[in-house]
């Protein structure tokens, strides 16, 4: 199921209940964001599931850019989206990887796919084959998760 399809249906079933008397406004602002939280988490599932794939059956071989990133202190490799793709790992490019202008520094910088210029993460692993998110954009300074795992700005 497509993450913007899956967002549209709870937004959609959240609009129903509070025009139903069912949710107050604090509740849908709570649901709304226990929706974004399930999709970054998702997200993040899909593209560990999709490099711990890759490696495994590239006989430990990384599907990264030639391009680092610090993540909370470690150096991180930025994941090559458009490999995982290619190569079957991934059904497309996670909503939430995001296009920045400038070679080797988003997750679609090697070609062939398209990251979303209006999304917040850049996608990184480690050597141990942990994936970690840098928040990037206005959207992640706004909600002060700026390089924060685990938040939806």
């Amino acid at each position: 199921m497509k993450h913007r399809g899956f967002t549209a249906l709870l937004l959609l079933l959240l609009a129903l209940a509070v025009a139903a008397g069912g949710c107050s406004v604090l509740d849908v602002s709570d649901d709304i964001e226990r929706a974004n939280q399930a999709a970054y988490n998702l997200d993040q599932s899909r593209i560990q599931d999709a490099v711990l794939s890759y490696w495994y059956m590239s006989y430990a071989e990384l599907p990264v850019l030639n391009a680092t990133v610090v993540i909370d202190g470690q150096a991180c490799f930025i994941i090559d989206m458009c490999l995982l793709l290619s190569g079957g790992a991934l059904e497309g490019v996670p909503i939430s990887s995001t296009d920045i202008d400038g070679a080797g520094n988003d997750n679609c910088d090697a070609g062939g796919c398209q990251c979303d210029p209006g999304a917040h993460y850049v996608w990184a692993v480690d050597y141990g084959v942990h994936v970690y998110s840098m928040c990037v954009g206005a959207g992640c300074e706004a909600y002060n998760t700026d390089g924060y795992q685990g938040a939806w700005p």
